[in-house]
């Protein structure tokens, strides 16, 4: 059986020693006992400890509950708190750290240990569902490829331009700061965002000339066929919903809603703008490639028109000064 390694992080001598050897009589491994917070940052991260308990108040500049958010972010330890305070303030410091418990001084072995235990229990039940949900989301991104690859092998001029789209769509959103996880959700729904284009006809979809009226209706209808062909597809991000709103505008000029600023995802303003550039630089059937310079002057003249202002600004950034840089057009063969 694994032994189960507690740091204790107490400033007061006799009472660290008490924990400690109350520690030892129920059979758990003391791997280091410190008086400061910095220490315990510095032991924590030496040791690896199961499991931390954390007076408060120590010794130095920095407390437990700073002490605890550092050591948390970075090594994932849970922590319990051992204090004398019982004062709003350090609850409701203590609150945002999450700890797995908050014993006041004194404590007795039995409440120690239930403790203890009920913690080590609660982290292993987080760490399972951690890893059960980073499988879970290898298997949508699994998913999403083999949509991609099945675009592709039909009609790679979609698959590339839905390729493009995703790695600029992903180089926007980092810029603009979103959430690493946000970020990733971004790129898999960009790579699939013209999906059903697939069910278009290629007369339609390669005709030379600007579409008619009708033509176009037809056209439009790719963003509800991708949305039908995703919806039931329990992602853990809002995929179905950026392929349907990507081809909205902010002014309700788009398709196939009419959808107007803050009704459209935030996703599909991100996806909206990253593809505009790729059709504009890549050309279309009836569209020469233009510069990317020229795109980009089209979609500034468009900014808090057509396109999110802040994606906009931030798509021109990563290209004119992050360097991002699009991959030249191919020839394909469509099947």
């Amino acid at each position: 059986m694994k032994e189960t390694k507690i740091m204790v992080v107490e400033d007061e001598i006799v009472v660290a020693e008490d924990i400690k050897e109350m520690l030892i009589a129920l059979d758990y491994t003391v791997c280091a006992v410190v008086r400061t917070a910095e220490d315990a940052i510095k032991k924590a991260e030496e040791n690896k400890p199961d499991l931390i308990i954390m007076d408060i108040v120590l010794a130095g500049e920095m407390d437990g509950i700073t002490a605890s958010e550092l050591i948390c972010s970075t090594l994932n330890v849970p922590v319990i708190y051992f204090t004398a305070y019982t004062g709003k303030e350090y609850v409701d410091r203590a609150k945002l750290t999450a700890p797995y418990a908050y014993l006041f001084k004194p404590v007795e072995s039995m409440e120690l240990s239930i403790s203890i235990e009920l913690a080590l229990y609660k982290h292993s039940m987080e760490m399972e569902i951690k890893d059960k949900n980073i499988r879970l989301k290898q298997m949508m991104s699994c998913t999403i490829d083999t949509i991609d690859k099945m675009i592709s092998i039909k009609n790679p001029f979609i698959g590339d331009h839905q390729l493009s789209t995703c790695k600029l769509s992903m180089a926007i959103a980092e810029e603009m700061a979103l959430p690493q996880d946000r970020i990733d959700g971004i790129g898999l729904a960009a790579k699939v965002h013209d999906i059903g284009l697939i069910n278009i006809p290629f007369e339609l979809f390669s005709k030379p000339t600007l579409l008619n009226v009708a033509e176009h209706r037809v056209y439009e209808s790719h963003s509800k066929t991708g949305y039908d062909l995703l919806k039931d597809i329990d992602f853990d991000w809002p995929i179905a919903e950026t392929v349907l709103q990507c081809h909205e505008r902010m002014d309700g000029t788009g398709y196939p809603s009419g959808l107007k600023e803050e009704d459209i995802l935030l996703e599909a303003k991100i996806v909206s703008v990253a593809s505009f550039v790729d059709c504009y630089v890549k050309g279309r059937p009836n569209m020469p490639p233009i510069s990317m310079d020229e795109a980009l002057g089209k979609l500034t003249q468009r900014k808090g028109i057509h396109f999110d202002s802040d994606a906009v600004d931030a798509c021109v950034k990563v290209i004119k000064e992050g360097g991002f840089v699009l991959e030249l057009p191919k020839k394909y063969e469509v099947l």
